[in-house]
């Protein structure tokens, strides 16, 4: 595995498997998982807000 000799955490597309796999990124995958979630929380609310206009 390359490490960013920069230090500057810039991580190309093709190593994200490899940095989630490590055990020491743990903040990656929360922040992975929190971005996720809001973006299902943002395609969640507004079916939820159209079924609702529907129903009411």
């Amino acid at each position: 595995m390359r490490k960013d000799t920069a230090g500057t955490g810039c991580i190309s597309a093709g190593s994200w498997p490899k940095l989630l796999s490590v055990r020491e990124n743990k903040v990656v995958k929360v922040v992975v998982i929190l971005l996720s979630l809001l973006i299902m929380a943002g395609l969640i609310i507004p079916i939820i807000s159209f079924i609702w206009s529907i129903g009411v």
